[in-house]
């Protein structure tokens, strides 16, 4: 009788609280790097614009929130997530001021151990295609890139970011 009580506790506590587990920590490693605090400056059009950017992961574990402050903002605002999609099987971008589509992340070539160029890019077929490309320089430096198709032409540049990690 014991022994069942003792697995039965053990059963209980092994599964999670709340719904489906977190993804396991694999799918992940692409954007671990991006955890923490960074500042940078942003090239959009004409001009640029100061910007501090964190990577941190919520409260359930299941997402990467991230959040920004730009020139004139008194406190930092939602710029989108990073998930696990079960379904896709994949890390998506999900972005605050655009929930029509989500910006799936592209394989990479699967030789190479530590990504230094990741592609997240809206399904075929979608609207308003877009894509968004981290360069990673170093561990403490990288370049985001966001580029929009329209009218079904080549992707062009809307704004580019270098970032640099907080001390």
């Amino acid at each position: 009788m014991r022994k069942v009580l003792l697995a039965v506790l053990a059963l209980v506590f092994a599964l999670p609280a709340h719904g489906d587990p977190a993804p396991p920590a694999e799918p992940w490693r692409p954007v671990r790097v991006f955890i923490g605090s960074w500042t940078g400056s942003r090239g959009v059009a004409e001009f640029t614009v100061k910007v501090d950017r964190k990577y941190a992961s919520a409260s359930d574990r299941r997402q990467l929130v991230v959040t920004e402050k730009t020139n004139g903002r008194s406190s930092p605002e939602t710029w989108g997530a990073i998930a696990f999609d079960a379904g896709r099987q994949a890390l998506v971008i999900r972005l605050a001021e655009d929930s029509a589509s989500d910006l799936v992340l592209e394989p990479g070539d699967p030789g190479e151990l530590e990504a230094t160029r990741l592609v997240f890019a809206t399904p075929a077929g979608s609207a308003h295609p877009a894509r968004i490309t981290y360069e990673q320089v170093n561990w403490n430096e990288f370049v985001e890139r966001l580029e929009e198709a329209k009218d079904g032409g080549q992707f062009a540049v809307v704004s580019e970011t270098h970032f640099k990690r907080k001390s």
